[in-house]
């Protein structure tokens, strides 16, 4: 399962820079962000991971913290308390876009050398409206896995629960339903348009 994190107490922020452009870094300007861990929690448990950043258009000087003098970290991005049915609503309205991951568990191969297995949905909201998965086909259903559904418990996911990774943007310019136009192209264009986010991952319990 995926995992990400943020909380106020036992912060640690980083910075980090990337280069902006359709996704792909090309001559575009940069971004810096700044990022804030709870380190206690991750070293007590990794049962729930979570971090929030500040984003911010250009390369800050090495020292310098006057652009983000006056910002303050993005609060939880609204990962529901547990699925209901196969219904995934976010809980906040502080943010623009919300991405939430749903990964199956990951299973072992027979062969050591092949890769693990793991079947993921990437949903993107645009607000908190609910999201309602649908049923996987039935001559579909024993090699298309369902993150939606409930663990055994046999593997990585404890029984009764699903793995969720919810990431919350706060964004200026632009929305989700600009970016999601049917081109193939234009929503990887999204962080360009981040000036904070906050991720959660852990495992919910599903009805």
């Amino acid at each position: 399962s995926q995992r990400g994190g943020g909380g106020k107490q036992g912060k640690q922020a980083t910075p980090a820079h990337r280069p902006t452009g359709g996704g792909r870094g090309g001559g575009a300007t940069p971004k810096t962000m700044t990022i804030a861990l709870p380190i206690r929690a991750l070293v007590e448990s990794l049962d729930e991971i979570r971090a929030s950043a500040l984003v911010h258009s250009g390369v800050m000087a090495n020292g310098t913290s006057t652009v983000l003098k006056n910002r303050s970290f993005p609060g939880k991005p609204g990962q529901p308390a547990q699925l209901t049915g196969r219904t995934y609503t976010p809980t906040d309205s502080g943010h623009d876009m919300h991405w939430v991951t749903m990964a199956t568990e990951t299973i072992e191969t027979a062969s050591n050398t092949a890769p693990e297995l793991t079947t993921r949905w990437n949903i993107y909201f645009g607000d908190e409206t609910p999201f309602t998965a649908p049923a996987i086909p039935a001559a579909l259903s024993s090699s298309l896995k369902d993150p939606f559904t409930a663990s055994a418990g046999a593997h990585d996911i404890p029984a009764g629960k699903v793995s969720s990774t919810h990431m919350g943007f706060n964004m200026t310019g632009s929305q989700l339903s600009q970016l999601a136009a049917n081109n193939g192209n234009t929503l990887n264009s999204f962080f360009d348009y981040v000036t904070g986010l906050s991720i959660v991952s852990k495992h919910i319990p599903a009805n």
